[in-house]
């Protein structure tokens, strides 16, 4: 840091100080002014007013000649001759004034700005003002920032054998600042590789010493550079309490070792060990730690570590911190879990999130954790989390976005595992609920009913007689054994069920009681609970379920419309192959994977963008865009486009960047067969760039019912085009609406509809019923877009359609968007809506099928009943431009009720056909 040696002769003040040039600013002249004290220098901006302001106070106050001032001129003040004469004139008024003081008077150091860079002058300008404020900052006990050119000038004024002020103001004593210093507790640094303002000064190759810190208890330092620069620590390891460092460290050592040149935790006695006694909070995070120096083990009283957004692999060196109760690991690289038990001691709360964690076994011994936190790994089976059953103390476990998350039932399923630890804990932030503690309970019921299958297929049977159980089951069961005559098979089931009598008259209760507590659970869960209760000796083709109290009204409101039916109606039944055959719909969906990948994902970075269409976005964003990309909006979409005659489905990934909306087109999605990849990475779409859209080119954004599509009016080369953008979910499309007006300032109109506010207004809605008179209740509870199969339903591009769940009834129906390719349709300027089926909720259920569509094994999935692909022994999806396998995507929810009415319904997500079924059934609880 400079410190200023008055100038003894002409040539050292000639070194000093020079006017380098002139410029011209807003009218007027300004000069810059170069000031040099080795090794530093920095530059000064003044215009001649000021020259003249402060010659004025140097003729006032120190008896300056009041004709050394070059005077003003009024004319040809603007000519560049007369400039270049005023810039010497005033470097020679400078460099004499510099010349003839020897102490430096204060009008001078501040035109020079020496309270910026001089030692001198900075220290007497922080003791002016800490005297002022100093008590204020003192009793408000938060971190006081001093920068590092600060506490480097305080360093270097405390060496010089000086007066302890210059001027005549009393105030600027530096005892004020010493005085500050000694009795401050919390202090933060904040440092910088940049050039501080006007000057060749950075302020992280400077160094402090924070000896003069007495009573320090809590240190922030923030971007610095700590090697080499700090002096000092010593005097902090007995009284420090608190330490934040962040994007200052590649290694621990660097500060916790600071003055130490060689220790060996090995052949060094603990005693000697030089140890942050009274240090329990250490916060390492953001930095560049690629280890976990055994320097660590020297924070002996440390109860809370946080080393997140680092580098680092392993977990290590803290087995002897035995304080240590919360240890944040998140967003690091840490794989090796294996006696983890053995690398730390009795830690209470672990968060390992962001990690690229598989494995969980090795957690499985830390029995004093409580909290647990692995989200954004990649744990991609329910066995491995299964390990985590075997802690006794767990409350909290988050395990959000992990492969394994996206298995059907995952919660019920993990409770399951979790075993005796389910009622108490939180998972993924969500306590467990009543509802999922039955499902637990009847889970573990259907364990133990897969051990005697016979026995449970009796019980149940003699419960369905007893109780008079509203639901009948009709399905097709697979004998147990098949080579066995049916006589034999009777016969031996009637001997065994006489001889389990006694013994199970216990289980006959305890049946009738899951039995009841499944009827109470509802949603998907309990459908597929039911069947697998009711045959849980093969896999269930169908599961229909029907109320034995029949409402009289129940039937007169139901309609179906539209529907166009391909099998014989006289059939009691859907059989599987027809259920098979139709799970084909009109409308693209995606696979539920990949609707949550984004821009974060490794997968969109490495696979998705293609060299092409990489190249084409690199060209146009420049430098920043692997970052820009790398933060940018991603949503798989469907755009709805249209020719002269007819109308179509691109499915699109959607980029949405600052400077345009990109369009990549789905070329082709190839499944990957690799066992220990995880369920997103096992996706890899190709994509091709289709195109872009300017934001200004934008006219207008309108939102269509139930947030369900997007238009955009587009002008494009002098001509507007409508472009339909049809979303997966709501959420989609309010973040596509939010980040236009974030990035576009784009604000967003919602279209007239019926069901505005969750209210059906039956006025707004063609139908050849009277709804008026079957008496819909117009509150809507349940509201989202659907597919419709294409063998069952009317369907056609440009017809959407739209499940809603009434306290009434449920209503299916459609949207017809204004294409005119939409042939038979009255062209209007309104969209048109109609209802396609129409049934009370308290109508008898005669057949409900669940299917999806499982890609890991090639197989189509319903009801647990599992039927083969053509392409079953192919890991490649179809390659083809219209991307078959998006029309079977989905989950699939097949209704078939009493009054003739077929619901066949294609959600996007498990979570919408859950939340669905969970609406439906808790609505029919309400009578």
């Amino acid at each position: 840091m400079a410190v200023y040696i008055p100038p003894n002769v002409w040539e050292k003040a000639v070194e000093v100080c020079r006017i380098l040039k002139s410029e011209d600013k807003d009218g007027f002249t300004n000069y810059v002014i170069e000031v040099r004290i080795p090794p530093f220098k920095w530059q000064v901006i003044r215009r001649y007013r000021q020259f003249v302001e402060l010659h004025e106070k140097m003729i006032k106050n120190f008896s300056v000649n009041k004709n050394l001032l070059p005077p003003k001129k009024l004319l040809g003040n603007r000519s560049e001759s007369f400039i270049m004469e005023r810039q010497k004139a005033l470097e020679h008024y400078l460099r004499t004034l510099l010349h003839r003081f020897i102490l430096l008077p204060e009008p001078l150091a501040l035109f020079l700005d020496f309270q910026k860079y001089e030692i001198r002058a900075m220290t007497s300008v922080l003791s002016e003002i800490l005297f002022n404020e100093g008590d204020e900052i003192i009793n408000k006990a938060e971190p006081y920032e001093f920068n590092p050119l600060q506490l480097h000038a305080i360093s270097e004024r405390l060496k010089l054998g000086d007066p302890t002020f210059y001027s005549n103001n009393p105030r600027q004593d530096i005892a004020h600042l010493v005085e500050f210093i000694t009795q401050l507790k919390h202090l933060k640094i904040v440092g910088s590789f940049k050039y501080f303002e006007a000057s060749n000064i950075i302020p992280n190759y400077l160094s402090y010493d924070l000896s003069m810190f007495k009573f320090l208890e809590t240190i922030e330092i923030l971007n610095g550079k700590l090697e080499n620069n700090l002096i000092s620590v010593e005097a902090l390891r007995s009284r420090l309490k608190s330490l934040k460092i962040h994007q200052s460290l590649s290694d621990l050592s660097t500060f916790l070792l600071c003055e130490i040149l060689h220790w060996c935790p090995v052949m060094v006695p603990v005693q000697n060990w030089p140890f942050w006694k009274c240090v329990t909070y250490a916060n390492f995070s953001h930095n560049s730690l690629r280890k976990i120096h055994p320097c660590i083990k020297l924070l002996s009283s440390v109860d809370k570590i946080d080393l997140s957004h680092n580098e680092i692999e392993v977990v290590e060196n803290m087995e002897t911190l035995s304080k240590l109760s919360v240890l944040v690991l998140s967003h690091n690289k840490i794989q090796d879990l294996e006696h983890l038990h053995t690398r730390l001691g009795n830690i209470h709360s672990l968060n390992l999130a962001s990690n690229r964690i598989k494995y969980l076994h090795g957690l499985s011994k830390l029995f004093s954790v409580s909290e647990l936190y692995l989200e954004n790994n990649l744990i991609s089976s329910m066995a491995e989390a299964a390990n985590l059953s075997k802690l006794p103390c767990l409350e909290i476990l988050n395990l959000q976005n992990n492969p394994v998350t996206f298995t059907v039932d995952y919660r019920p399923q993990l409770l399951l595992k979790l075993g005796s630890l389910a009622p108490e804990i939180t998972l993924d932030g969500i306590k467990a609920t009543e509802k999922e503690i039955d499902t637990v309970s009847v889970l573990q019921a259907l364990k133990i009913a897969r051990d005697e299958p016979t026995s449970a297929q009796k019980l149940v049977h003699e419960e369905n007689l007893s109780t008079e159980f509203n639901f009948s089951v009709k399905t097709t069961c697979l004998p147990v054994n098949k080579f066995q005559e049916p006589d034999a098979d009777h016969k031996s089931n009637t001997e065994y069920a006489i001889k389990k009598t006694t013994s199970n008259l216990h289980d006959v209760s305890k049946f009738r009681q899951q039995i009841e507590t499944l009827r109470r659970i509802g949603g998907s869960d309990w459908l597929r609970l039911l069947n697998e209760m009711h045959c849980p000796s093969s896999k269930t083709a169908s599961l229909v379920s029907r109320e034995n109290h029949n409402r009289s009204d129940a039937s007169v409101s139901d309609t179906q419309l539209h529907n166009v039916f391909s099998f014989d109606k006289n059939l009691d039944k859907l059989t599987p192959e027809l259920i098979k055959t139709s799970t084909v719909s009109f409308e693209m969906a995606y696979p539920e994977c990949m609707i949550f990948l984004d821009s974060s994902n490794d997968i969109f970075k490495e696979q998705f963008l293609t060299p092409p269409v990489q190249n084409r976005i690199l060209n146009d964003m420049g430098k920043n865009s692997a970052k820009i990309i790398c933060e940018a909006k991603v949503l798989w979409v469907v755009a709805l486009q249209y020719n002269e005659s007819s109308v179509y489905e691109t499915a699109v990934c959607l980029v949405l960047l600052p400077t345009e909306i990109v369009f990549l087109k789905l070329k082709k999605i190839t499944l990957e067969s690799h066992e220990e990849m995880s369920c997103v990475s096992k996706f890899k779409p190709e994509l091709i760039f289709s195109r872009s859209v300017l934001p200004q080119d934008i006219l207008s954004l309108n939102i269509g019912p139930c947030n369900a599509y997007i238009e955009l009016k587009i002008k494009d080369n002098c001509r507007l085009e409508n472009l339909t953008i049809l979303t997966m979910d709501k959420d989609a499309t309010c973040l596509f609406h939010l980040e236009c007006f974030r990035l576009y300032n784009i604000e967003p109109v919602y279209k007239l509809n019926p069901f505005a506010n969750n209210v059906f207004d039956i006025n707004l809605v063609d139908s050849s019923l009277s709804l008026s008179k079957i008496s819909v209740e117009k509150q809507i509870i349940f509201s989202q877009r659907v597919c419709v199969s294409k063998t069952f339903h009317k369907c056609q591009h440009g017809i959407l359609h739209y499940i809603f769940v009434t306290p009434s009834h449920v209503v299916l129906v459609e949207e017809r968007l204004n294409y005119s390719q939409l042939v038979g349709l009255d062209i209007t300027m309104k969209p048109q809506f109609q209802i396609c089926a129409l049934v009370n909720v308290h109508t008898n259920i005669k057949q409900i099928h669940l299917k999806d569509i499982d890609f890991e094994s090639g197989i189509e999935m319903q009801d647990n009943v599992c039927f083969e692909q053509a392409s079953r022994n192919d890991h490649s999806l179809p390659e083809n431009e219209e991307l078959h396998i998006l029309y079977k995507c989905g989950s699939w929810l097949i209704m078939e009720f009493e009054s003739s009415v077929l619901l066949y319904l294609n959600f996007f997500t498990l979570k919408q056909r859950t939340e669905f079924l969970d609406v439906f059934l808790s609505t029919r609880s309400q009578r």
